[in-house]
This record gives C-alpha cells, structure tokens and sequence, in this order.
C-alpha cells in the first residue's frame, strides 16, 4: 500500500490532477498505511491538503502535525517537487505560521545538504508563502526569485509558470504593477487558461494585477472564472485572499452588489467553516463591499477585531486601512485616525506599497498632517539586495 500510495502520489502531480481526484484516487491507499513511517507522513500531508480544500482548519493543522514530524523527516522522505509543501501551505491557511516557518526551516537545511534543484525550488518558494503570511513581502519577493531563477536553470518548466503567478501577485502588493503585469507575459499564456489546475495561479495574478489598474472587466472575467472553477479543481490558493473573495470585491467594484453580495457570503460561510482568523477577516472584508452604513462597519470591525494579536501583518493591515477609510467617508475623520496610522505602519513595514499609499491618502484626508515615508535600512533594501545580507549574515561567504 505504501509503494502504491507513492506512485500515485507522483503521478496525482506529473498529470496535475485536481484535489479531488487525487482524494478519490488516493483515500484508500492512505488509509491502510501506518501512521508513524514514510508513507504515513506522506498520506498525512495529502489528508492536510484535503482538510484545507473542504475541511478544518484544526484538521488540517493536526494532519500537517502528523506529516511534518520528527523534525520535517519528509522532506528527505519525499523529495519530489510539491508533497511535502502541501502540509506547509495548509498551515499557512491555517494561520499556523511559526509553525510553518519551523517547517521551511527544516526543508531548507536538507535541501542545502543535498543540493538537488527540485527541493531548493521548493524549499525556496515554501520560504516565500511563509513569509508573504507573515507580511514581510520583501523576504517573500526574493525567496520567490530564487526558487524562480533555480527552476529555470535546472528546466524545470512546470514550476516556472506558477512560480511567476506568485511573483507576479507580490509585486501586486508591492505596488509594482508593470512588473507584475510583464511576469504574467512571460508565461506565453495567451487570453484562454486551459483547463488545468496548474493555471490557477495565473488566473489569479491576472485578475488582481487587473484589479489593482482598475481594469475591472478583465478583473471579474477571471477572478469570477477562477472561483466557478475552483471546486472542480480544488484551488486552495496562497496567502492572499480567496479567489472568492477576491471576485467579490471586484464584482462589487463593477457595480453587480447583488452577485457579490452572495459571493461574499459564501465567502464568509466558508471561512468561518474553516476557522483560520485570517481567512474570516478577508471574508468579511469583501462582504463589507456590498454593505452600507451600519452594516459595513460591523463587518469591518469584525474583522479587525479576529485579527488582534495575529501574525499575519498584511491581513492586519488591510483590514485596518479598510475600517479606517469607512469610517473617514462616513464622516468620522477623528475614530478614523487611529485604525489608519496603524494601518500605515503595518503596511510600511509589510513593504506593501499600494496599501501604505492607499492608507497614506486616506489618512491625510481626515486632516491629519502625514510626512512621506522615507525607508531607511533593512526596509530601503531590494528584494536581491536583502538575500544577500542575510546569507552574509548566516555565515555564507561570496
């Protein structure tokens, strides 16, 4: 069973299966293997996988556990591309983050022991998911760029298209749009995304790269595409906002309230299904689009309030600049000032320039007199320039 579990597995990520074909071909298989050994680690990070499509956020956390044991043993166990990433990203989901560090840290010690390209790919571009939920987009941008420049070297063609995606959705963020916008142009991915699981991450760095130019038609095309697909491929998405709820804010945007409304409650049943703070927050903040008055600031308080004390600083940050512009365009400028000033700083310090603008802007419209921001040390370095000092400071010499 677990030879038989191993094959399937590799051939679920050679023919890109979608999830729940992987479940359906592999559940079997999973459940005859023991718990404590190589294949039990491996069924375990495939059950996280499953639990982060339709389940728990606890279930995922407790089966990503169960794989990433005796100190992240799998990534030595399993060293094709993606396995053990599956349990890292179903932490991530799950707000689990240190938790997920402790993991990349792991598979980035055994992927500079043995040098093979596939594990630093994937060592690199778990580095980058972990960091971008914890809100540091710079340490993000360039783990990211590595794993990215390591795929193309070693020719490995199928990670070097969602590689770009998530670069590409970084320099969103990062405010960056015409870079972003020239990472998807590299992919040759004309108009039409195939049917494939593999091109929901371009599906997704299109339609927030339209968003952000405030390109809506193209915005709602594929976001809207993406989450009607989304169930039949089983697209559990990076540390960004669902493909849900980002259709709803741009369906919203486009001015159809009554589709997003019931996008975005979809949103917020989901995501209270899972349990992870991060994801209700986003959830509400995207139902709040299609609020008014009262109702809006409820949902945006909610969802600053689930996020006190978390970890995940970007999420902080928007949902903190978007309570702060409600309540200034709603007349009250003074209860404005606070949520805004540490939304500013959140996003300042996440390097996510398009909200620290946004939150800037917002900020000097209560009347409150903003100096520019001006980076200074780590924050004032590029993306290669920082992975330099901190390899330097790691004890690596040139």
């Amino acid at each position: 069973a677990g030879e038989a579990l191993r094959l399937e597995a590799q051939l679920s990520m050679v023919d890109q299966w979608p999830v729940p074909a992987v479940r359906e071909r592999l559940a079997g298989d999973t459940a005859k293997v023991p718990g404590d050994s190589r294949a039990g680690r491996l069924a375990a990070a495939f059950e996280a996988e499953w639990q982060a499509f339709d389940g728990t956020a606890a279930a995922a956390t407790a089966a990503a556990g169960r794989a990433l044991a005796h100190d992240g043993r799998i990534f030595v166990e399993q060293p094709e591309f993606f396995a053990p990433g599956r349990a890292v990203l179903a932490l991530v989901l799950a707000d689990e983050l240190d938790a997920a560090r402790r993991a990349v840290d792991h598979a980035l010690a055994h992927a500079a022991d043995r040098s093979a390209t596939p594990e630093l790919v994937a060592a690199r571009w778990m580095s980058g998911i972990v960091a971008w939920a914890f809100g540091d987009l710079a340490a993000a941008e360039a783990d990211v760029r590595q794993a990215l420049e390591a795929a193309r070297l070693g020719r490995l063609a199928l990670a070097e298209l969602p590689l770009r995606a998530v670069l590409a959705c970084l320099l969103v963020a990062r405010g960056e749009l015409d870079a972003a916008g020239d990472e998807i142009a590299r992919t040759g991915v004309g108009a039409a995304v195939p049917d494939v699981v593999w091109f929901a991450p371009l599906l997704f760095a299109r339609g927030r790269l339209g968003f952000a130019r405030g390109q809506l038609d193209r915005a709602v095309a594929d976001l809207v595409q993406l989450e009607r697909l989304s169930d039949r491929w089983g697209a559990i998405g990076v540390p960004a906002p669902s493909a849900r709820v980002c259709a709803a804010e741009a369906v919203a945007a486009a001015g159809d309230r009554e589709h997003a409304r019931a996008l975005a409650q979809a949103a917020v049943a989901h995501a209270r299904r899972w349990g992870a703070p991060t994801s209700v927050a986003r959830a509400l903040g995207a139902l709040a689009w299609t609020l008014d008055g009262a109702e809006r600031l409820a949902a945006l308080e909610e969802a600053v309030g689930v996020l006190d004390g978390s970890p995940a600083r970007l999420a902080r940050a928007e949902a903190l600049v978007a309570l702060g512009g409600a309540l200034r365009r709603g007349g009250r400028r003074a209860d404005a000032r606070a949520p805004l000033r540490e939304g500013l700083d959140l996003a300042r310090r996440c390097g996510a320039a398009a909200l620290a603008r946004t939150a800037f802007d917002e900020l000097a419209a209560t009347g409150e007199r903003v100096r520019h921001h001006t980076p200074i040390g780590v924050e004032s370095l590029t993306p290669s320039q920082r992975r330099v000092a901190e390899l330097a400071a790691s004890g690596m010499t040139n």
